[in-house]
């Protein structure tokens, strides 16, 4: 079987104009605004924000010890969920605690190696989703029907610039929310981190 070629890129994510949107006729959505504190080098939290500017939830970030990420809720001072990074699989562990005590563990990773977005088994849909890349930088969260359950402006890598999260929420879709918002912190300090890495090993080669 031939292998792939080492120099072998990752295909532009498709146009932003083809990405699906969320379905407002028939329902609401709750929105997000989530900005790292600092800069791409030494962000050492992140604040999640209603629209209002009232702080919802803190991430507290790790550079070694796991979980890397660990975000709460400002209201209760309760853990919502943890991120774990896996480097050399690029996969993530999340946890979502929901409010009723339990305990959601999903791992998201890449489809295929040369190809953005991750897919992973929603507990809360009950089925395989993906947060779908679009453009430079929004990614859509898509159900096993092909309906858009959330969008992600992750296209600011700049430290303290807030990213838009919006999520059809409902009667009894408080958890499909909350997996949506780690989902999505995930990507956020994923992307963060490798854009760190590469600064890092730039200067460490010269180039």
């Amino acid at each position: 079987m031939a292998s792939s070629s080492s120099n072998e890129k990752s295909p532009s994510p498709p146009p932003l104009s083809s990405a699906p949107s969320l379905p407002t006729s028939t329902s609401t959505t709750t929105t997000f605004l989530i900005a790292a504190l600092g800069t791409p080098i030494t962000t050492s939290s992140i604040s999640v924000t209603s629209p209002t500017g009232q702080t919802l939830y803190t991430c507290a970030l790790q550079t070694i010890s796991k979980p890397h990420v660990t975000i709460t809720s400002s209201a209760t001072g309760a853990q919502v969920g943890t991120i774990i990074f896996h480097a050399f699989s690029r996969s993530m562990m999340l946890a979502v605690i929901k409010k009723d005590g339990g305990r959601d563990e999903i791992e998201i990773s890449h489809k295929h190696v040369f190809k953005s977005g991750y897919q992973y088994k929603s507990p809360t849909l009950a089925a395989e989703v993906e947060w779908k890349s679009f453009g430079e930088g929004t990614s859509v969260l898509i159900d096993g029907s092909g309906t858009a359950v959330a969008r992600f402006n992750n296209e600011r890598l700049n430290a303290g610039k807030e990213r838009t999260l919006e999520v059809v929420d409902g009667e009894g879709r408080e958890d499909v929310v909350l997996e949506a918002l780690v989902g999505a912190i995930a990507i956020m300090e994923s992307r963060r981190r490798n854009a760190k890495n590469s600064i890092i090993t730039a200067g460490v080669l010269g180039v």
